[in-house]
């Protein structure tokens, strides 16, 4: 779970008492993004409901946060506590910090407990120096920009695109509407930052109809698109079909557990093959109902399904974006494929390539 995102984004499930706030530190030369506990007694993070959450419903002892003192030694304690109570449940985990960075383990219990429950980070009694949890390093996009060069499309880029045209690249930028239409349909603050000079790169379509010729391009690149797609095998076999040889798809994917959608489960590529065989590119209402509750209120996708908003149709992480593209070499017609990604951070990068 990405603690930076949810308490910067000051999310629901997180409660918080005294001076708590996300931050910055360096553990070597690496710079992890994470969440500061001053040097108080009673400062604290608790994720409610934490049970209800990835990656503890499988109540693992580690989940890729580590702790550290960079002012002075301080202690925390990590507990778990019954949700509406706040009764503690089983041992407390004390840990004494340094400049060193030290797991932070959850003190599970093997005796029966109420369920759910909630997962509390805070300073110990009489520490008086700020605490770090580590939650995660982050990821570098630019070599996953760099790759796409020769001719290719980024998909659904809005007014912000990340691949510029220039000496090897010419891209052309796919959205359902052309940016003359934006203030018209949406209002003005669509077109902050957008560069008018990219304007007439602009093409209209979908990213299961791109306006492109068969074999013609060399990339495809999207950045938080693929999880709004319904039918994503489809979709990547369409590509394939518009990608030269030696072509790839280059994507930026939220992973759900280091994003807002911690209470799904990962898609399933069964789920996925039932959509490619109906050959349906159409978001449902099943879909809609999913979106809810991974929001944790079901008539919440009700509401988005009336407005036709935009919706996280498939929830992905490194496994199971792995076992898709897995399917997709045997089925249509890529290479290999290649994934980085880091414990807790809300996203991860792809590229797919074609044989």
């Amino acid at each position: 779970m990405n603690l930076f995102y949810l308490l910067s984004n000051r999310h629901k499930r997180l409660a918080i008492a005294g001076d708590v706030q996300p931050g910055v530190t360096s553990i070597g030369a690496v710079k992890w993004r994470g969440v500061k506990l001053a040097g108080e007694p009673g400062a604290s993070i608790s994720v409610l409901g934490a049970t209800d959450c990835q990656p503890f419903r499988g109540r693992a002892s580690t989940v890729g946060w580590f702790a550290l003192a960079p002012d002075g030694p301080a202690t925390i304690e990590v507990v778990l506590a019954a949700t509406g109570s706040g009764e503690t449940v089983g041992p407390v985990n004390r840990i004494d910090l340094g400049p060193e960075p030290v797991a932070v383990r959850i003190p599970w219990s093997l005796q029966s407990r109420p369920v759910p429950l909630d997962l509390i980070v805070r300073q110990a009694e009489g520490s008086i120096n700020p605490a770090f949890i580590a939650v995660h390093y982050p990821l570098d996009r630019r070599p996953l920009v760099n790759l796409c060069r020769g001719k290719g499309v980024e998909l659904g880029p809005g007014p912000r695109p990340q691949i510029f045209p220039g000496e090897g690249v010419d891209v052309s930028y796919v959205e359902q509407t052309h940016p003359d239409d934006w203030g018209r349909l949406y209002g003005g603050s669509s077109e902050v930052n957008f560069d008018p000079a990219l304007s007439d790169r602009y093409v209209v379509g979908n990213a299961n109809d791109v306006p492109a010729e068969a074999r013609s391009l060399d990339f495809i690149f999207s950045s938080h698109v693929f999880e709004h797609l319904a039918n994503p095998l489809g979709h990547l076999e369409h590509w394939s079909g518009l990608l030269k040889s030696g072509g790839k798809i280059v994507a930026v994917i939220p992973d759900y557990i280091g994003s807002k959608d911690f209470l799904m489960e990962p898609t399933s590529i069964a789920e996925l093959e039932s959509e490619y065989a109906s050959n349906n590119f159409d978001v449902t209402d099943a879909h809609y109902e999913a979106y809810g509750r991974a929001r944790g209120d079901a008539k919440f996708g009700e509401e988005l399904r009336r407005k036709s908003l935009s919706i996280h149709v498939h929830f992905y992480t490194h496994d199971n974006t792995a076992a898709i593209c897995e399917w997709a070499v045997r089925n249509l017609g890529y290479s290999s494929f290649s994934i980085i990604h880091a414990d807790n951070h809300k996203d991860f990068y792809l590229v797919l390539n074609k044989a």
